[in-house]
C-alpha cells in the first residue's frame, strides 16, 4: 500500500462531462501540502515506472503540469480559450 495524495494534495485537470447540464473543463489546484509521505498517483506510478526502467517511456519526459497542459491542449476548447486564460479562470464552459 502506497500513501497516495488525497484530490485536495496535488494539481489536475478535470471534465465535467456527465452533467446533463453543462460541459466544464475544470483547473483543480493544490489546496494543501501533501501530509506526510503521501505522493500523487502520478509520482507513485513514475517511482514504480523508473525502478522497472521505463520511466521515459511513461513520462514521455512531461512533468505533471506539462500532462495537464496537454490534456487541455487535446480538449478541444484550445482554439476558445488560450491555457493561460484557462489557469486564471480555474474552469472553461463548453
Amino acid at each position: 500500500i502506497l500513501p497516495a495524495n488525497t484530490k485536495f494534495e496535488e494539481r489536475d485537470i478535470n471534465a465535467d462531462v456527465f452533467s446533463g447540464e453543462f460541459r466544464t473543463l475544470m483547473y483543480e489546484e493544490k489546496c494543501i501540502e501533501s501530509l506526510g509521505e503521501s505522493k500523487s498517483d502520478y509520482e507513485i506510478v513514475c517511482i514504480i515506472a523508473e525502478r522497472l526502467g521505463m520511466l521515459e517511456k511513461f513520462t514521455e519526459g512531461k512533468d505533471i503540469d506539462e500532462w495537464i497542459k496537454h490534456g487541455f491542449e487535446n480538449s478541444g476548447v484550445a482554439d476558445s480559450i488560450t491555457y493561460d486564460k484557462f489557469r486564471e479562470n480555474k474552469y472553461y464552459v463548453v
